[in-house]
């Protein structure tokens, strides 16, 4: 049986990455293979960012739920927040051509789609629920 972990964050960016040290002291995290880390560390950075960044209209302080279950075969990372609607896996994969051409934006979501193993989301109850499993030695 895995271990579970509920954070509240902040809105704030350098919150965020107060927490993703924190996240990466935990003993369950230290047993992760590189890529499970790298691809945690992605996904945990890129949508709590996303959030911070783009999810509320009015200023002020919200707060993030940000569940982490260590399983034996998998990593389960659960965002959930009460800002504007967004489903990721709506997003359109970002332009190709040359990266000089290109609007900033839409790589990092679709980066995280591509390495995790599985991506949901749901509205629920005026929250926005996401979450991404992360394979194990994958």
């Amino acid at each position: 049986m895995g271990r579970n972990f509920l954070f509240k964050l902040p809105n704030e960016i350098d919150k965020l990455m107060l927490l993703a040290e924190e996240i990466r002291r935990l003993p369950e995290y230290l047993q992760l293979d590189k890529k499970s880390r790298y691809t945690l560390d992605l996904a945990l950075e890129e949508m709590a960012g996303n959030i911070i960044l783009y999810g509320y209209d009015v200023p002020g302080e919200r707060v993030i739920e940000i569940g982490i279950e260590f399983g034996a075969s998998e990593v389960v990372l659960t965002l959930r927040d009460d800002g504007k609607p967004f489903n990721p896996l709506a997003a359109e994969p970002p332009p190709s051509g040359d990266v000089e051409e290109r609007d900033i934006g839409g790589v990092g979501v679709y980066l995280v789609r591509s390495m995790v193993r599985s991506m949901e989301y749901r509205r629920e109850q005026g929250r926005n629920v996401l979450t991404l499993r992360i394979g194990r030695g994958e």
